[in-house]
């Protein structure tokens, strides 16, 4: 390479080293410009670009036209392409350069776990404790991914693990969270930062994770403000499929019968959001099932009310009294299902023994609440006399075709044939 194509190759050089969008190093591009010192800039730029040649060894990244200069920096950095990160370093790009959503190269090559090229940048002097417009820090990205020897390098480079971003979540949170045991670990904390992440944990439902903390300084009575004030053990009992990590905090000591402001028990948050596997959990870990919350509700009047039939099933099972009264209103849990409309549920409980015929505080039978459209105003009228059917309050010369294609819809053909022949 000789002359013109000596000064085009060069600037080209220099100008993409300058954008970071290297196509030699700099060094090269400074011994090219050398063979031809007579011939000027001006002279460079106007010979045009100087094609790529097929023997031009270049990371697939930097040939890329799509690409503008910037991204492929960042896209080398969420790719792990060393050789691209390298070259471009060379040619004088700014490690801490930041994408618009303020991503710096480091954060990105810490959360996809690129540990090769975290070390490059910080041996270019990134910033270990930048952070994105999120608040995430790469050793928070790296630690909500997992990467442990990530986490391991950032750590002894510095990073602050009692950063948080701006959902709040510190480093340990973010494990937490995502459930990596191993990388919490490796992180530090407080007391309370440890409890913060155990809550986190079992909102979760990450058993492992909750496993490694409960092991440390923790407080299993920690109290959750997202939750009334519910305890760590409410908290993970509200997670379907929650079991294991209600069993491990009550292996390690939890309290099964601490209520939140409203009196919720981890029993309630189970009825009304876990599955039956919890309920069964809390039952066998002490639980009462005919614990009262502050509005006298029972853990089966608070699964009527939500629809929960996994929980509900699994209450009366264990012995829950279908005709309970609640303190203040004096309903049961027959009322409390029209609250949910949920006709499987309302059959689990007419099944069990429940008495429609049992009156609240007003003197309503929950035939008459329906009567008086004060539960669910959306419900149809189709629905209406199919829970009045149900409970008796209807004869099956009340009900039309549609009311029994409802039913059919909801139950199996089998229960439905049983209804319409004892009723016929």
């Amino acid at each position: 390479m000789g002359g013109r194509s000596a000064i085009r190759a060069a600037v080209i050089a220099v100008l993409m080293a300058a954008l970071g969008h290297c196509r030699f190093r700099v060094t090269e591009a400074r011994n090219l410009f050398q063979q031809n010192p007579s011939a000027t800039l001006r002279e460079g730029l106007a010979a045009g670009p100087v094609p790529l040649e097929e023997d031009d060894d270049l990371p697939a990244v930097l040939k890329d036209e799509n690409l503008g200069a910037n991204e492929a920096w960042f896209t080398a950095a969420e790719s792990g392409n060393i050789t691209a990160i390298n070259s471009m370093l060379d040619n004088g790009v700014d490690p801490n350069a930041a994408r618009d959503d303020g991503s710096t190269a480091l954060i990105l090559a810490a959360r996809f776990g690129h540990k090769a090229i975290v070390v490059a940048l910080l041996e270019a002097s990134a910033q270990v404790n930048g952070y994105d417009n999120s608040g995430d820090t790469a050793l928070l990205a790296a630690s909500s991914a997992g990467h442990v020897d990530v986490v391991s390098l950032l750590l002894q480079a510095g990073a602050d693990p009692s950063h948080s971003n701006d959902l709040g979540l510190t480093a340990l949170s973010a494990a937490a969270q995502a459930g990596h045991a191993a990388v919490l670990a490796l992180l530090p904390g407080q007391p309370p930062d440890l409890s913060v992440a155990l809550l986190v944990a079992a909102e979760a439902g990450q058993t492992a994770a909750v496993s490694a903390l409960i092991k440390r300084d923790v407080d299993l009575e920690m109290r959750s403000p997202r939750h009334s004030g519910a305890t760590v053990l409410g908290v993970a009992a509200a997670v379907p499929g929650g079991e294991e990590v209600v069993r491990e905090l009550l292996r390690a000591g939890a309290d099964v019968g601490a209520t939140n402001a409203d009196g919720w028990t981890p029993l309630h948050w189970a009825a009304a959001f876990g599955d039956g596997s919890v309920v069964e959990a809390l039952l066998e870990g002490g639980a009462q099932v005919e614990v009262r919350e502050g509005d006298g509700l029972t853990p089966l009047m608070v699964a009527a009310a939500r629809g929960n039939v996994a929980t509900a099933r699994a209450l009366v099972g264990a012995g829950a009294d279908v005709n309970a009264r609640s303190t203040e209103t004096l309903q049961t849990p027959l009322h409390f299902v029209l609250t949910s409309g949920n006709l499987k549920l309302l059959d689990l409980l007419l099944k069990s023994g429940a008495d429609p015929k049992i009156k609240d505080i007003n003197g309503d039978t929950p035939g008459d609440v329906l009567d008086k459209g004060t539960a669910l105003p959306d419900l149809s009228v189709t629905q209406r006399r199919v829970f009045k059917f149900m409970m008796g309050f209807l004869e099956l010369s009340d009900v039309k075709d549609g009311d029994i294609q409802y039913l059919y819809s909801q139950l199996p053909t089998a229960r439905v044939d049983q209804l319409l022949a004892g009723r016929g």
